[in-house]
Parts: C-alpha cells; structure tokens; sequence
C-alpha cells in the first residue's frame, strides 16, 4: 500500500524503490544465500512471525528458504514499469527460490483463512530471462479466477489484501495495479 501511495504522491523513485528493497530483501532472505529459516510465509500474523525471529516458537521446525509468496507480484509491478536494470541486478537472487502463490478454488474459499480447495503454483524464474516474455508476462496476469466481488472492487480488493496477505498474489496485484492506472 505504501508503494501506491507513494506513486500516487508522485514519488515513482520512492515507490519502486520500496519494491525493490522488498525483493532484495526476500530474496536475501529466503534464497540460496540465506541463513537460518528464512522469512515466513504471509500465512503468519506479525505477532507469529516475530516470535519465529526470536526463537519464542520453540516447537515450529518449519522452514521458509528456497520459496517466497510476495517476490513475483512484486517483480511484474516492476517491470510494468520498466525497472529492466533494477530487475537484472536482482534476478540472480530471483532465480534461487521458487516463486509462489496460491489459488483458491471458488469464490468462498477466498474468504478463508485457510482454504481447502486450491491449487499451490510455483514457478522457478528463467535463467536468463527474456526482458520481452518478462514484460508479456507482466501485462498479461490472467486475473479471471480472482471473485468477482474483489476484482469489480480494487480500493476495496487493497484492503483486503492487507487483511489477506496470502491473498498477495499476481492476479490481485495486477487488477489493483490497472485500477491505479487508470485512476489518473
């Protein structure tokens, strides 16, 4: 949300700048080089995740390195916006996880905390990468499996998405990224 606000502010620096902290930072912290378990997947609350980093969890052995949920809706919010070079310095770390995300099977199991139905895609980033299929791939996120009552409503779809980060998902970035397009 703080990436939109500041490209709305017209501050595109700032906000990709963000993005490009988040990816450099995920990818540091869940990818080849990675040390310990890794950052959590967004199926855990702040609260979770922290008491993790500081061992308070002693009974959760899960680890989270070789996979990351936010990376790619993060990196096609880049390269819609032309971030070639910023991506190229980044891809090495790209390329060392999988990229994640979960879809759910019907329009009620997006409402879930914890959906039954779905299906887990991953998605191991090409090495190299075609700037062009790159691009294609960013513009072109099929979005029609999102609910309809989220994808006819992207102001209230970003709040939901801060409600349901595992819910953070190329498609639910994309319908919001266009509603920002063209609110201007």
């Amino acid at each position: 949300m703080c990436i939109l606000v500041a490209e709305q502010n017209c501050n595109s620096n700032l906000a990709e700048g963000l993005a490009i902290r988040l990816v450099k930072d995920i990818s540091g912290a869940n990818g080849e080089s990675a040390e310990g378990r890794g950052a959590p997947n967004p199926y855990y609350s702040a609260e979770e995740a922290l008491r993790l980093l500081y061992g308070f969890d002693p009974l959760n052995v899960e680890q989270f390195v070789g996979l990351s949920y936010s990376v790619l809706p993060l990196v096609y919010f880049l390269a819609r916006r032309l971030r070639r070079q910023a991506l190229s310095f980044l891809w090495y770390g790209l390329t060392r996880m999988s990229l994640v995300d979960y879809i759910p099977a019907s329009s009620a199991e997006w409402f879930r905390w914890k959906s039954d139905e779905g299906v887990l895609n991953s998605l191991l980033a090409d090495e190299p990468q075609s700037w062009a299929n790159l691009m294609i791939r960013a513009k072109n996120v099929p979005t029609d499996f999102v609910p309809k009552a989220l994808a006819r409503r992207p102001a209230f779809l970003l709040w939901y998405i801060l409600v349901y980060p595992h819910r953070f998902t190329p498609a639910t970035a994309k319908i919001i990224d266009d509603a920002v397009f063209n609110s201007g």
